[in-house]
């Protein structure tokens, strides 16, 4: 599996740190010797802030999954670095494994919304969706229907990914 973050960004925080959490939850730590961790946006930042960036998510924010076996790489030249990271993952081919997610609907019969992963996207939408009141009641009726639409839309492609898999 492969993590993209923009380098760009000023912090890791909000929705990035959200999207970072929720990559782990689906991936768990069995499966973190398969994730390529990768850095995105190198053109559009200073070359000094970037490596100050870049060494805040390899010792902080990433320090876990690279202890585990994560790789991390940098995505510079797309067309060249996106090659490279494709090589790297043919290139140490293991034997098939489930991701966490994986696991708690196959071998534990859980719906995508009862997985740690699918529990976490779900508070994450209802927050996004209702805000601090987190109830239907204080939505208007089109965010409402919005909600519920990204929620099976999210649901059919996490089901379809995990029953497309190796597993």
């Amino acid at each position: 599996m492969i993590y993209l973050h923009n380098i760009a960004n000023t912090r890791m925080g909000g929705t990035a740190l959200n999207s970072y959490d929720l990559f782990r939850q689906m991936c768990g730590k069995d499966a973190l010797n398969r994730v390529v961790l990768a850095t995105t946006h190198w053109e559009g930042i200073d070359p000094e802030i970037g490596k100050e960036r870049e060494e805040d998510l390899v010792n902080e924010f990433w320090a876990e999954a690279l202890a585990n076996g994560a790789t991390y790489r940098r995505l510079q030249i797309p067309e060249c670095d996106a090659g490279d990271i494709i090589e790297h993952i043919l290139m140490n081919q293991f034997e098939p494994i489930a991701i966490q997610i994986q696991k708690g609907m196959v071998d534990q019969r859980k719906r995508v919304e009862q997985t740690r992963a699918g529990k976490m996207l779900k508070d994450t939408l209802q927050k996004r969706s209702f805000g601090e009141r987190g109830t239907v009641a204080h939505v208007p009726r089109e965010r409402w229907s919005f909600a519920l639409l990204i929620r099976k839309v999210l649901a059919f492609v996490l089901d379809f990914v995990l029953h497309s898999s190796l597993y």
